[in-house]
């Protein structure tokens, strides 16, 4: 089992409480008054068509100073070089198909001690939303460390919760 980061933790037990419609919860439980003190740290992602591509939707302000812009709108497919695509988008077609919670870490092997968390959450009947929380270890990581994850100078764990 992945030890989880306590924000992550109290996030996902917020999830686990959460009224269900089905397995999961419905749409109408995404409450930005309830998500307040995560709202800078996490973004709404949706898919898109099938195959699905993963946009998202709304991305908090703290996400904007690890790539200096609002990915608000961007899918997930064109944050990651071609060559990773497939591992970058394994926790959300995880989290999507199995209709459970994902985590993944991402540990840069060239910025020791930086690291970077996603937890994933699905909502809505078919899991047409996902909520993701992003942490990073510290703040310094810029968009510098992504040729580094298309290097394969980088490991991506995930973890269906």
């Amino acid at each position: 089992m992945v030890e989880l980061r306590p924000e992550m933790e109290e996030m996902l037990a917020w999830w686990r409480a959460l009224p269900r419609c089905g397995d999961l919860p419905g749409l109408s439980e995404i409450n930005p008054v309830a998500l307040k003190r995560w709202l800078g740290n996490f973004g709404i992602v949706e898919p898109i068509g099938e195959p699905p591509r993963y946009r998202i939707r709304l991305a908090g302000s703290n996400l904007r100073s690890l790539d200096n812009f609002d990915q608000t709108g961007a899918y997930i497919d064109e944050l990651y070089p071609p060559e990773i695509h497939d591992q970058a988008l394994r926790p959300y077609t995880l989290c999507r198909a199995q209709r459970r919670a994902a985590h993944d870490r991402l540990v840069l092997f060239d910025h020791p001690g930086v690291t970077i968390d996603r937890l994933l959450l699905p909502f809505g009947p078919s899991a047409e939303k996902i909520i993701v929380l992003i942490l990073r270890s510290h703040e310094g990581i810029t968009a510098d460390a992504y040729p580094l994850i298309a290097e394969n100078r980088a490991d991506l764990v995930c973890t269906l919760l």
